[in-house]
């Protein structure tokens, strides 16, 4: 069976189970979402002892500068992607997947690509130049996941979504704590994303292999209506994103490193409260 007639034999958009699966797939979501926090919180207070808190605030330093390519390369893509799979259909739908998998992928590694060269201009030193390649390279993994995780969500089978999020959680807490206990440095500990995106992408490869296509199309003319209509949601998501990311990247360049440490603290304490 083709991806686009596995798709349209399991379209449960059209039938009257939509409600109830978009409920129970809600409820899912949130509580995959409480769970990751809880598994953040877990793993901070011993992450900061390990590195102290100097080292501590390089590492929130390279996260806020590979979040904010995040906020700026997202887009909203998944957004619209996932409302135009909702009305495509056949070859089309397909296309559109291709679409959206080829233009995340040259966008995020665009964005990482500029966040390796800032790191390097603004003199953060080849450690974490070094830290912000893998955890950059780890946020490539983790948005091709995530826009291949399109055709579970329109199919509201947002519960295989969430678990695959909590896995990738669990793996990156997992890999922190047992790093950090053996005394792993900041390279290995912002290298934890690579192997937790690498699962999560895995398992969705897997999950929607009869949905859709998983190889990218790089055809730049098919891109443009994707692009279009994101621009207006990825303003909003880069402000939400970007705010609190910048204090931090300017409190490294212009406070010392242990000032930037504390505030590096207390910015993961707001974090986790917003």
């Amino acid at each position: 069976m083709s991806p686009a007639s596995a798709t349209a034999a399991t379209d449960h958009l059209d039938t009257a189970e939509a409600g109830g699966r978009a409920l129970r797939g809600g409820v899912l979501r949130s509580a995959g979402y409480a769970g990751g926090i809880l598994l953040s919180l877990a793993s901070a207070p011993i992450l900061i002892r390990h590195l102290g808190t100097i080292g501590f605030g390089q590492y929130v330093t390279a996260v806020s500068i590979v979040a904010v390519v995040l906020g700026l390369t997202e887009g909203g893509l998944n957004a619209i992607a996932l409302r135009e799979y909702a009305t495509l259909r056949g070859a089309q739908r397909d296309q559109l997947m291709r679409n959206a998998l080829g233009v995340r992928l040259v966008l995020s590694t665009v964005g990482v690509l500029g966040a390796i060269g800032f790191t390097a201009l603004a003199g953060y030193g080849s450690t974490l130049v070094l830290g912000v390649t893998a955890a950059g390279a780890g946020l490539i993994v983790q948005l091709m996941q995530s826009i291949l995780s399109v055709p579970l969500q329109s199919q509201l089978s947002l519960g295989r979504a969430s678990l695959v999020d909590f896995v990738r959680q669990v793996v990156s807490v997992s890999l922190i704590i047992l790093l950090a206990l053996t005394g792993a440095g900041l390279v290995a500990l912002l290298a934890v994303a690579i192997p937790a995106s690498v699962i999560s992408l895995a398992l969705t490869a897997v999950l929607v292999r009869r949905l859709t296509p998983l190889r990218p199309a790089f055809h730049p003319r098919d891109w443009w209506p994707l692009l279009r209509d994101s621009v207006p949601y990825a303003a909003a998501i880069a402000v939400n994103v970007v705010y609190f990311r910048v204090a931090i990247i300017l409190t490294s360049l212009l406070s010392t490193k242990a000032q930037t440490g504390y505030f590096a603290v207390s910015f993961r304490i707001i974090e986790v409260l917003v």
